[in-house]
């Protein structure tokens, strides 16, 4: 799945063929590039990919507008997300600009989902803004489409900023969002109860927002490698909102806010945004090189604040660390690393009795 992430800034056909997948459309918008192509399983389509490119930053491709893009990254203050498919006691906030990139990949490819081939299922994808992008579009094929559990495969992430999150603030209803802000339009689904199925527990609760949108933990993978600063950036481990909390009287406020209305955003223990389902921690150690840690939750986001310092003030004191940053976050790194890694375990599985590797 990463290499298909990394494809979608190249010929995505010709890696996509290589993977044994069979290439079906691709298109842009006026903000981003989307790539699909099929799984075939005994020759019948088992699965269908959709992968979201990034922010191209080399300047190949000149359809997109990418000062509008910016300008959309930019915009980055929480906006209602799907309230009339959400239950009432977790209503979900997302980036506004992120949400209207989606906005646009979604009208384009919404009818490769609702007509894909009879039995199979769909998976998002994508590297940085893609993989952000590739989430709320898994979240419109719920509300949306009403999708069932079982034809949602998990929507892969490297290197993905945090884009939805739950709305914890006390006066949410009373709140005056940004001027110009386009409620979706959304088609009716149901909102029943969901019983078990194969992708994981049963909806219980709805305590975060892929519940929520009735979703499991499983429904969300993302990849983020040790250095690498953008699934940090809306967290309160942003390298901005680090070196801000740094400042004693900032950090004062911020906790006798955090003390009246709690945990909600700009406070002490969040900046905007929350991460979601399984994340796989990419770290380098001088014994077995780079090695994979699997935390969710509240656990994940500790785990990327155990990391090196990268607030921004240290990075600008250490330009070696920054580039590493830059590195790190490289669309091609991420495939490298998870083949190497892939490799790597299967060598170490053959040198392992018949019983040992089962």
């Amino acid at each position: 799945m990463a290499r298909l992430a990394a494809g979608c800034y190249r010929d995505f056909a010709a890696i996509a063929e290589e993977e044994g997948l069979f290439f079906v459309a691709e298109g842009r918008t006026e903000y981003t590039k989307w790539c699909i192509a099929d799984e075939l399983k005994n020759g019948v389509v088992s699965r269908r990919h959709v992968l979201v490119r990034g922010v191209e930053l080399r300047g190949g491709d000149t359809g997109v507008d990418r000062v509008g893009l910016w300008s959309k990254l930019a915009q980055c203050w929480p906006v209602p997300f799907e309230r009339e498919f959400t239950p009432d006691d977790c209503p979900l906030v997302v980036h506004q600009g992120v949400a209207e990139v989606a906005e646009g990949v979604w009208k384009q490819i919404r009818t490769f989902v609702q007509h894909r081939p009879r039995g199979s299922e769909i998976v998002f994808g994508g590297h940085s803004l893609g993989g952000a992008v590739g989430l709320i579009l898994m979240c419109y094929c719920r509300s949306r489409l009403n999708l069932p559990l079982e034809v949602i495969s998990p929507t892969y992430t490297f290197g993905a900023p945090p884009v939805v999150a739950r709305d914890t603030s006390a006066r949410s209803s009373a709140r005056v969002f940004p001027a110009g802000f386009r409620k979706p339009v959304v088609e009716p689904a149901s909102t029943s109860k969901l019983s078990k199925n194969k992708a994981g527990p049963p909806v219980q609760s709805t305590t975060d927002a892929l519940t929520a949108m009735q979703l499991t933990p499983y429904h969300v993978q993302q990849f983020v490698q040790g250095l690498d600063i953008i699934p940090r950036v809306f967290l309160s481990v942003d390298p901005i909102w680090t070196t801000a909390m740094k400042n004693p009287v900032l950090s004062r406020v911020m906790e006798w806010r955090t003390s009246l209305i709690g945990g909600t955003l700009m406070s002490s223990s969040r900046f905007l945004y929350e991460l979601h389902g399984l994340v796989y921690l990419m770290e380098w150690n001088k014994i077995r090189g780079t090695a994979v840690k699997v935390v969710s939750g509240d656990a994940a986001g500790e785990a990327l604040s155990h990391g090196p310092a990268l607030a921004a003030d240290v990075l600008a004191g250490q330009p070696m660390l920054a580039v590493q940053s830059l590195m790190d976050h490289s669309s091609q790194n991420y495939a490298w690393e998870l083949t190497n890694i892939a490799v790597v375990e299967e060598r170490r599985l053959k040198k392992l009795p018949p019983s040992s590797a089962a």
